[in-house]
């Protein structure tokens, strides 16, 4: 008795990116279906997806057709934790920071410790928000904020830090 296996089925690449996705010589996508044999011989599975979402309209190193898209967020889950700092000295924060160097989301011009507000959404209220501040001139500096106050869905905490005269990267994070 001879057993033989069938082809495999192609598979699917989805690349999303914010932006188009460098060209590497030695990376080639290839989602085509496997060989297998049978009584006939030998033969392939079906042909695979593959997709990029990244604002490209070719692809060199791709062996099939390529279905392109415009670049997309995918939404957050319902209940996603989120954790976000709103303001840093009274000036608010963008939803979306660039946290480049070059263009500061927020321009401050103190040398005295200013507050940090940071807001939560689906994080356990009394967890507490670690804050860390970088930046080319002095030590990294990471403080831990006041515990988050108010509702599992809408929390709240504040922070207080003294900023470099230079630019500074601010991050947060939250362990639960």
């Amino acid at each position: 008795m001879n057993c033989l296996g069938g082809a495999g089925a192609g598979g699917s690449i989805h690349i999303v990116a914010p932006a188009p996705v460098p060209t590497f010589g030695f990376v080639s996508l290839d989602a085509r279906g496997g060989f297998g044999q049978t009584s006939l011989g030998t033969n392939q599975g079906g042909n695979g997806l593959i997709r990029i979402s990244t604002g490209d309209t070719s692809c060199s190193s791709c062996n099939l057709p390529v279905v392109f898209g415009p670049p997309f967020t995918p939404p957050l889950q319902t209940g996603t934790p989120k954790l976000q700092i709103v303001s840093i000295g009274g000036q608010g924060v963008p939803a979306e920071p660039t946290g480049s160097y070059v263009t500061p989301d927020v321009t401050l011009n103190t040398n005295s410790p200013v507050a940090i507000q940071i807001a939560s959404s689906n994080l356990p209220v009394n967890t507490v928000v670690t804050l860390r501040i970088t930046n080319e001139v002095q030590a990294d500096q990471t403080i831990s904020c006041a515990p988050l106050s108010g509702t599992l869905a809408n929390a709240t905490a504040t922070c207080s830090a003294t900023y470099a005269q230079l630019g500074s990267m601010t991050s947060i994070r939250a362990v639960w």
